[in-house]
Order: C-alpha cells, then sequence, then structure tokens
C-alpha cells in the first residue's frame, strides 16, 4: 500500500468525506460534550482549525504516514 500512488482525485474525495463526516459529528450535540471532555482531559487543543490542515495534506504525506504504519509504527492521529 505505502508504494502505491493516491491519485489527486482519490484524495480529493478522502479530505471531503473526511470534512463531511467531521461536519455531521459538529451538529451532533451528545458528540461534541464527549469529544470536547475527551480532548481538554487529555490536554489536547478542540479549536484547531481542522479545515486548513486538512486542505494541507498531499498524496506524499499520506504515503509517509502509510509506510510508518507498515513498518510497525502506531498513531492516534498525526500533526506536521
Amino acid at each position: 500500500i505505502g508504494s502505491s500512488d493516491l491519485s489527486v482525485t482519490n484524495l480529493k474525495g478522502y479530505k471531503a468525506a473526511l470534512e463531511n463526516e467531521m461536519a455531521d459529528d459538529a451538529n451532533n450535540p451528545e458528540y461534541v460534550m464527549e469529544a470536547y471532555l475527551r480532548r481538554v482531559s487529555e490536554g489536547k487543543d478542540m479549536l484547531g482549525n481542522r479545515s486548513f490542515h486538512i486542505s494541507k495534506v498531499t498524496s506524499s504525506d499520506v504515503q509517509d504516514v502509510i509506510r510508518s504504519l507498515e513498518r510497525g509504527s502506531r498513531v492516534e492521529y498525526i500533526v506536521k
């Protein structure tokens, strides 16, 4: 998987799906409260500009993460 190319079209589709999922979650009060409490209790940013960061992800970034996972790395989320 890490050696496969990720097309621009597929990457745009994945980004759009992620944005849509995040928008759905933001409209669910129970999810928002649970996520807020979890993230704040773990000292994580709740108000970061996720859309901006999602827009900056490249195919190369995705391949780097997949290669790391193939080598046995574990991730919760990526910050670059």
